[in-house]
């Protein structure tokens, strides 16, 4: 897996990282599908980032608590035919904080 993050400068000169991607190939291909992919409009929905975030970076949650929780937010925000989605819920073990 390639692990892609992205990050910005702020008013602090600091680095600060907004997101990150694993990819399964380092080729030019999969780099240009996750850019036209990174789903700015999703992502600037701030109910969405809390949401998933609540759920994705916390190793407070139960395996269960958390498997209730995606999806939850998979069928609020209508993302049950998201490919990216469904590719890294079912590495989750590998990912996911609670594991």
């Amino acid at each position: 897996m390639v692990f892609v993050p992205f990050t910005e400068i702020d008013n602090h000169n600091n680095n600060v990282s907004f997101g990150a991607v694993l990819l399964a190939s380092e080729t030019a291909e999969t780099y240009k599908w996750l850019l036209r992919l990174v789903g700015a409009m999703l992502c600037n929905t701030s109910d969405f980032k809390q949401r998933i975030c609540d759920i994705v970076w916390t190793d407070s949650l139960t395996p269960a608590e958390f498997e209730e929780g995606w999806h939850t937010v998979i069928k609020d925000f209508e993302l049950s035919n998201n490919n990216w989605l469904v590719d890294i819920y079912e590495m989750r073990e590998s990912w996911i904080p609670t594991y």
